[in-house]
């Protein structure tokens, strides 16, 4: 077997073709094909964008290639890793860095700049998601439907509910108070007012000396 023979038996190995046949990858494939030539549009249209382009080319490309290895992963079978806990402040992980590209969050706004160019990718990333197979393959790749949640509002494409975010998990209540022991002395009554110091009584009056009576001559 030459080298040649060898790179097709393993290109089109059992677990390739089955990877392929997998729905994640057909969903992935579909996707693609939308976003592939979206960013083309945005490069295209670099006069209308001004200087939005580059921003939203940077964002829509790596939103192509995060949802093709998440579902390529998700297809042959490697679920993604965890997703490391964000920084506490908003800026704590770009401290040092240069500030992050501004991009409106205002809701289908490519839509309302390239008008309907950007409106049919729209529409077929709506039909996309109305895959009966989708809901399942996110559910099982949340970095996915996060991808996909930005990528639904950038185009003012209405999110299905499986695209919903978690819920928040409320916090724990409290533990209760321990109740405070009893004390050996009485406790004070509170705001007790002070107690009235009692009247000093009145002294008693001394009796005048007698002196003894002197006769006149």
């Amino acid at each position: 077997m030459n080298i040649a023979q060898g790179h097709s038996s393993r290109a089109h190995s059992p677990q390739a073709d089955h990877t392929a046949a997998h729905p994640a990858a057909a969903l992935a494939r579909h996707l693609d094909a939308i976003l592939a030539p979206l960013v083309l549009l945005v490069a295209a249209r670099f006069r209308i964008l001004g200087d939005l382009t580059l921003p939203v080319w940077t964002r829509l490309s790596r939103a192509r290639q995060r949802i093709a290895a998440l579902l390529g992963h998700l297809a042959a079978g490697r679920l993604p890793l965890p997703r490391a806990p964000l920084p506490a402040s908003p800026g704590a992980a770009r401290k040092g860095g240069p500030p992050p590209a501004y991009i409106p969050r205002r809701r289908a706004w490519l839509v309302h700049a390239l008008g309907h160019e950007a409106a049919a990718y729209a529409s077929q990333l709506e039909a996309a998601l109305r895959d009966p197979a989708a809901p399942a393959i996110i559910a099982a790749s949340p970095g996915t439907a996060r991808t996909l949640r930005r990528l639904c509002r950038l185009l003012g494409v209405a999110a299905p509910q499986f695209l919903a975010p978690p819920p928040t998990p409320r916090p724990l209540a409290p533990p209760p108070r321990p109740s405070p022991q009893p004390s050996r002395f009485p406790a004070a009554a509170p705001h007790a007012a002070p107690p009235v110091p009692l009247a000093r009584p009145p002294r008693p009056l001394r009796a005048a000396p007698i002196l003894p009576a002197f006769r006149l001559s």
